[in-house]
């Protein structure tokens, strides 16, 4: 019995969890990249790099899926240093081919490998 009870209160605590982790994502229900398919993602991915990479301050780089017709532009807003790291604060703007439309701006900061990483979400 006392065996029956643990097994019922662990699955109880998992059923919960999990419910709880599927709520804290719904609001990405209604976001453009809801509606991404993995060809953009590689495509917005590519032009974030090509944008922190080799794009000037202010200077906006627009990308496009030619058969979803999702698309974004990427604009770097300001460049940085942190704690040694060249930053860099980018302008995400993403538009889903059904209306739907987000904006963010964000930190990233260059590693040792030469790779963009996420510091924070900017203002």
């Amino acid at each position: 019995m006392k065996k029956l009870v643990l097994l019922t209160i662990a699955v109880s605590v998992i059923a919960v969890s999990q419910s709880i982790s599927a709520s804290n994502l719904r609001w990405l229900e209604n976001t453009p990249s809801s509606k991404f398919t993995d060809e953009d993602w590689k495509l917005a991915k590519a032009s974030a790099s090509r944008a922190l990479n080799h794009m000037a301050n202010d200077e906006t780089l627009i990308w496009e899926n030619p058969e979803t017709k999702n698309h974004g532009r990427l604009t770097p807003l300001l460049t940085f240093e942190n704690n040694g790291k060249t930053c860099r604060t980018l302008k995400i703007e993403n538009f889903s081919a059904n209306g739907l439309s987000g904006r963010s701006n964000y930190d990233f900061c260059k590693n040792d490998e030469g790779l963009w990483k996420v510091l924070s979400k900017g203002k």
